[in-house]
């Protein structure tokens, strides 16, 4: 016979914390039912499946009538007639005519009108000047006589025998300035035998040599023709009087001949005629010294180994 603790039918004593919460739940259901809140319990609705969307019918597109085609009523007549010529069924129709093109000129006359331009540009640079390059036989004379004068007459006698006849500052402009301006102090020679040293005593030279040895690699070549255009031009009132035709060949070998006769040119016009000597990058409508065809090599060449000024405005 089994012991009552080992029945099927007998639990096990709960614990306190049971005992605890067995007891609340007694306290609070008789509360609820002193209050009459505790009565009841209504059944619980079956769960309802989610409502299904009904799919509407598909509604049949109306039919729609496509435009007529369109039809260009200038063509309803008959084929177009572009030119209003009359052909012939089996006449060949005439290829149209077109205005036979000029052919490009040759070399040699291209070389003929960039020589032109290049000695109109010196031509109106000679008329600017007080005195032509052609009134300088008796430019010896008048240095003689100026140096006699003495005064400012002394620096537009050495402005005479160092760059000829054809300075022409504007008038009222002291010779002194002018000279001033354009006098290089003596400059160091550096062991690395740069090309602007040999050139740096005359800054008109240096400008001249800086335009003609741009673009160009080899110092052969460089030497050559800068060397041959100083024989000939050794002032810049000798480039005014001298042959554009001869200076071409000793400089063609440089390449870009007529550019550079053309800043050759220009930078002679403004050392010339200007008062107080000066360039830079600058353009004259913006208040600067710029010269056609000098860039910033020619520019920073002349204001370190003429001026001796690295530190300019450019």
């Amino acid at each position: 016979m089994s012991s009552p603790s080992s029945s099927p039918s007998s639990s096990p004593s709960p614990n306190a914390y049971e005992a605890l919460r067995l007891s609340k739940m007694a306290r609070n259901e008789a509360r609820l039912s002193s209050l009459g809140l505790l009565g009841p319990r209504a059944p619980s609705k079956p769960a309802q499946p989610p409502p299904t969307k009904k799919k509407r019918p598909a509604e049949k597109a109306a039919s729609v009538t496509p435009p007529p085609p369109r039809r260009s009523s200038r063509r309803a007549a008959g084929p177009v007639d572009y030119t209003g010529e009359k052909v012939s069924a089996g006449e060949p129709q005439p290829l149209p005519s077109s205005a036979p093109r000029s052919p490009p000129p040759s070399p040699e006359a291209r070389s003929r009108e960039l020589l032109a331009s290049v000695r109109e540009e010196i031509a109106l640079t000679a008329a600017a000047v007080a005195c032509p390059p052609a009134a300088s036989a008796s430019l010896a004379a008048e240095i003689a006589a100026l140096r006699r004068a003495g005064g400012d007459s002394l620096h537009r006698a050495a402005a005479l025998s160092r760059w000829g006849g054809a300075c022409s500052p504007p008038a009222g402009s002291s010779w002194e300035a002018f000279v001033r301006s354009r006098t290089s102090p003596p400059a160091p020679q550096s062991p690395y035998a740069v090309a602007q040293e040999a050139h740096a005593a005359d800054g008109w030279r240096l400008l001249c040599a800086c335009v003609l040895m741009t673009r160009c690699s080899s110092a052969a070549v460089k030497k050559r023709c800068i060397g041959g255009f100083f024989e000939l031009c050794p002032t810049p009132s000798a480039f005014l009087a001298a042959d554009q035709a001869a200076l071409l060949p000793v400089v063609n070998s440089l390449g870009f001949q007529f550019e550079r006769m053309r800043a050759v040119a220009a930078v002679t016009a403004r050392w010339l005629t200007m008062g107080e000597f000066d360039i830079d990058t600058v353009p004259e409508a913006k208040g600067g010294n710029k010269i056609v065809g000098c860039g910033l090599f020619v520019v920073d060449s002349y204001h370190l180994f003429a001026r001796q000024d690295a530190l300019h405005e450019k």
